[in-house]
This record gives C-alpha cells, structure tokens and sequence, in this order.
C-alpha cells in the first residue's frame, strides 16, 4: 500500500471511529468512546471496505447503525465493524437508502424555490429559518453572492456537515467553498 492509499486508509478509519462515536452518543447518552488496538483493527477493515466499495465512512456508520432492529441497536460496537456481516449490511443500506449528492442537492434547490415562489418569501428569510430542513453548507451555498447573516448563524454547523466527498461535489456544481471552510 503506498503512502496516497495508507493515508486514506487512516483518514477513513478516522472518519469511521467519529461517527461511530457521535452515533453510539445518541443511542447511549452520556456515552464515552474509548479506542483501543482491536477497535482500531475493526474500522480499518471498514475503511477498506469503503475505499473498495465507493462507500462515505458515513454512510458506513449509519448504514450498519440503521442496519440493526430496534431491538438490537444495543448491539452497536465497534467489534461488529468490517464483519462480513456489517459489509453486507451497510452495502444494501446504500443501495436501497442511501441518497446521492447530485439528490439532495436537487430536492434543496426545490425547497428553496417552493419558499420563494409559492410563499413569496425572499432567499435570505427562507434560508435564515432553522425550521426549514435545509443542511447549513446548502443555506451557505445557495446565493450567488455571499450572505454573511447566514454563513455567521450556520457557518460552524456547515463545517461539521463537510466531508471529502461532498467537497468534491460542491466543487463539481461550481460552488465557493470557500464561504464554509
């Protein structure tokens, strides 16, 4: 494995370990993740698996998370990672659940233009109500110049939302980036 591979290899597995503590957070609060050699074995198999696969460390967590019945979500360690169990898992997820950027993208640009048009409302009041399910980088990114109200009230929330993955999209549909990291 040469060094491009390893270090996203452990950028992964490092992705992998945050979401699986955020989610492990929410089912358990007051949860403290602890990592330990055999965790660290566990979300490497994952990340390699994800590399391999075309699958987000995220879409990882959460696809084996939701994978799990109710009854079993009790059952959400980090032992259950890179299993062939949790691989096979998480691959129907996104298969079935998971959506694309290019979607969600879509469906946000929708909403946005429904607010406007059919509500008569105007870009910076729609995007300024935090009842409306927009993800803050989309709040961030919607006008053609920036909105600094916005990117003040959102700006750190968005910064958590970005992923490598999703930075390559927005870069992709032409947006400044640059107003969130």
């Amino acid at each position: 494995m040469d060094t491009a591979e390893s270090s996203q290899l452990n950028q992964f597995k490092q992705r992998i370990e945050e979401n699986y503590a955020y989610l492990r957070g929410i089912l358990q609060p007051g949860y403290v993740y602890h990592s330990s050699p055999a965790f660290d074995k566990a979300f490497l198999k994952a990340g390699k698996f994800c590399i391999a696969n075309g699958i987000t460390p995220e879409e990882y967590a959460y696809g084996l998370m939701h994978s799990l019945e109710h009854d079993r979500k009790h059952c959400f360690y980090p032992s259950l990672f890179g299993s062939n169990t949790a691989n096979e898992a998480v691959a129907q997820y996104k298969l079935e659940k998971a959506v694309s950027f290019n979607d969600l993208y879509e469906c946000q640009k929708s909403l946005l233009v429904l607010q406007m048009t059919k509500l008569g409302k105007t870009a910076k009041k729609v995007l300024s109500d935090p009842r409306l399910q927009f993800h803050a980088w989309f709040r961030i990114l919607a006008t053609a110049k920036p909105d600094y109200d916005v990117i003040n009230l959102y700006s750190d929330t968005a910064r958590k939302e970005m992923t490598p993955e999703l930075i390559a999209f927005l870069k992709e549909q032409n947006l400044d980036v640059n107003r969130i990291i």
